[in-house]
């Protein structure tokens, strides 16, 4: 996708928001210390959009004067205005924040501690747990040996599944995935394990406007000829799949490594197993979509009650883009019959995953949000 030069930010900056990091941004540049925060509004040219990254989803048909946004470097708020008179196309990773927002709230949506207290308050339906920190790890082990296997481990921050481990079934284990979850994050979470449950994806927009999708652990079906290793090069052949550093997909191609080497080890299988004609294989237990995973649209069929457990988490929340994980037994079923628990918001969801599924019609999310950004913003 070809950009026009990207507008001098110096110019519609003032003074003092032109420090901290955006002290050394060169004229004609935009800052690049937002990373996985929000970023700045992004301009284009009038070639079409192409997703290229979170932001450029969103479909091109804003044609605005002015835009007010906030944007967040750190702790520290920036304001800026994009000038009168910008053609193209342009489209921003997340939301900018508005007199109609609780900040207090929004602000803390990230941290699955204080989610998870929140909910629990409201009697909302989460895995049993408790929050560690880098100076409690014999603590975290006890607490984890007394709560009982099988468990998760998990930082109290962040998202795409990083350093993240299921299904912990023993003590070795538990201490080795503590080990790996301080390594990334200072402090932790150790929870129940909620077997025989799968992960569905919810996404509220402007608390009515809602779609769900069901990621499904990477997985191929066997023909009773090829090998697993040839099934799954068929399966990344797909060109819709990318691989993981690729932001210009929505799913990726199936890792081979040592986790799904012991996977199939664990059900008498290699990579060179020939499944039978129809037959399954399962080559993760988690269904990361980096990792493979595929994403299927379960909107029309999921229960009205658990979708209005959703839109009421994004109004106890006061967010009007929320992603929440959920998992559960059968997503048709009520979640007040079943096993289940919510186990994470984020304040950035991907929406992309909505627009093209593995299986099942996309939702068009992103003009919901282009919608709601005309109303509120």
């Amino acid at each position: 996708m070809e950009r026009i030069k990207v507008p001098d930010w110096h110019a519609f900056l003032s003074d003092a928001e032109m420090t901290g990091a955006l002290t050394h941004t060169p004229p004609g540049k935009a800052p690049n210390s937002w990373k996985t925060t929000l970023r700045i509004i992004q301009i284009y040219g009038r070639t079409p959009l192409t997703v290229t990254d979170l932001s450029e989803i969103f479909s091109p048909r804003i044609s605005r004067q002015a835009v007010d946004v906030r944007l967040r470097t750190g702790v520290r708020i920036i304001h800026g205005r994009l000038p009168q008179g910008i053609q193209g196309k342009y489209s921003l990773e997340g939301l900018p924040t508005a007199s109609h927002v609780i900040q207090a709230s929004i602000s803390r949506i990230d941290d699955k501690n204080y989610i998870k207290k929140k909910l629990l308050a409201n009697n909302l339906p989460v895995a049993e747990g408790k929050t560690f920190s880098i100076l409690s790890l014999t603590e975290a082990m006890q607490y984890g040996v007394g709560l009982g296997f099988p468990l998760v481990v998990k930082p109290r921050y962040g998202s795409f599944a990083r350093h993240i481990t299921t299904n912990i079934s023993n003590i070795d284990q538990l201490r080795s995935s503590i080990q790996k979850v301080i390594r990334y994050s200072p402090s932790f979470i150790v929870e129940r394990y909620l077997a025989d449950t799968y992960v569905v994806r919810a996404t509220v927009v402007d608390f009515e406007k809602i779609a769900l999708i069901k990621r499904v652990p990477p997985h191929i079906f066997g023909d009773g000829l090829r090998s697993i290793k040839q099934l799954v090069d068929i399966k990344n052949a797909d060109p819709a799949r990318g691989d993981p550093d690729d932001k210009s997909k929505v799913v990726y191609k199936i890792t081979v490594d040592h986790t799904v080497l012991e996977y199939l080890e664990r059900q008498g299988l290699t990579v060179n197993s020939v499944p039978k004609k129809d037959e399954k294989i399962f080559l993760r237990e988690e269904p990361f979509i980096r990792y493979g995973a595929d994403i299927e649209n379960v909107t029309d069929m999921t229960h009205p009650d658990n979708i209005e457990l959703f839109k009421n988490v994004a109004r106890l929340f006061s967010a009007r883009l929320v992603g929440i994980d959920f998992l559960c037994e059968d997503i048709c079923k009520p979640y007040t019959d079943q096993k289940c628990a919510i186990l994470e918001l984020n304040s950035l969801p991907c929406v992309e995953i909505h627009h093209e599924p593995t299986k099942g019609t996309g939702v068009n999310v992103s003009a919901w949000l282009l919608d709601m950004m005309e109303k509120y913003y």
